[in-house]
């Protein structure tokens, strides 16, 4: 089977659907829309707009968990869902403005070491450790308007999470590209 990212087309919406493909017969098995599981508005990226309010760019399907990880660009987030039911497993995002019904998907950084939400992400996936990677573009780098970084002073990067979803921990495991400042910065991939 396919998992292709697709829009909801009668709403008025893009990239805020995913469907599952037959791969012999081409007819479609299965469809996610993704404000099923997270109301649209209830988070808003500097690029937010009621008809690209998810803008989902990346989605990886983990066979040990049998879960979906959308990458929702427009709400700051990797969003994972169980596959079979659509029920939310878990957000990895910056918690700040969000709704608190919300809370219980959320994760609290752990560890030592420097620890940085992601922002405006594109190309999440889960390796097979388990571990949650992304390209953070880290485009505006908050979720506060009040709060946006000026380009000339923002990074990219590439990041490398590890999550506990029992105790619903999170800690940065690597990064490349911070260090380098608005010489490695991309508002877009």
């Amino acid at each position: 089977d396919i998992v292709a990212l697709n829009c909801n087309l009668p709403e008025g919406t893009v990239e805020d659907m995913a469907v599952v493909i037959d791969k012999d017969t081409g007819h479609v098995k299965k469809t996610f829309n993704f404000a099923d599981f997270i109301k649209p508005g209830s988070q808003k990226s500097g690029s937010w707009s009621d008809e690209d309010w998810f803008h989902c760019n990346a989605v990886w399907y983990d066979e040990h968990t049998n879960s979906l990880t959308f990458s929702g660009r427009h709400i700051n987030s990797m969003v994972n869902i169980d596959f079979d039911t659509s029920e939310l497993n878990w957000i990895i995002t910056d918690p700040e403005g969000w709704p608190e019904e919300y809370n219980e998907f959320f994760f609290k950084p752990i560890g030592d070491g420097e620890f940085d939400w992601q922002y405006e992400q594109h190309a999440n996936l889960i390796t097979p450790l388990g571990d949650v990677m992304c390209f953070d573009n880290h485009h505006y780098g908050s979720q506060n308007p009040e709060k946006y970084v000026a380009p000339n002073d923002s990074f990219s990067r590439g990041v490398k999470y590890r999550i506990d979803t029992d105790k619903m921990e999170i800690e940065q495991l690597w990064q490349y590209g911070k260090e380098r400042g608005k010489e490695f910065y991309s508002p877009y991939i």
